[in-house]
């Protein structure tokens, strides 16, 4: 994949860390200032979309679902899907399932 370059400003400590590090590795300074990027930017995506989530919670906009009430919905859901897959089984087979090897 195409790489970009982009400029970051870091304090003298941290530009120093990043420096040692690389020094004590043989890898380059930009190897970790990426790494730590790429490590960062999910967890930050993650709070932000929970901080949207949470207004339109506040606001009204998104339901609160108990998580009981979400648990028995989530069961029969998956009986339902366990039982369709097991009409479809029977329906190709003709014994629940299981093929007959004579």
């Amino acid at each position: 994949m195409p790489t970009k370059m982009v400029a970051v400003r870091v304090d003298d400590e941290l530009e120093k860390r990043f420096k040692n590090l690389a020094r004590q590795t043989g890898r380059t300074a930009t190897f970790y200032v990426r790494e730590a990027l790429e490590r960062h930017i999910e967890d930050l995506e993650d709070r932000y979309a929970a901080e949207r989530a949470l207004e339109r919670v506040r606001s009204g906009e998104e339901p609160i679902i108990d998580f009981e009430d979400w648990e028995r919905e989530y069961d029969a859901k998956m009986a339902d899907t366990t039982d369709e897959n097991r009409k479809r089984t029977v329906g190709r087979s003709g014994s629940r399932g299981r093929s007959n090897p004579n």
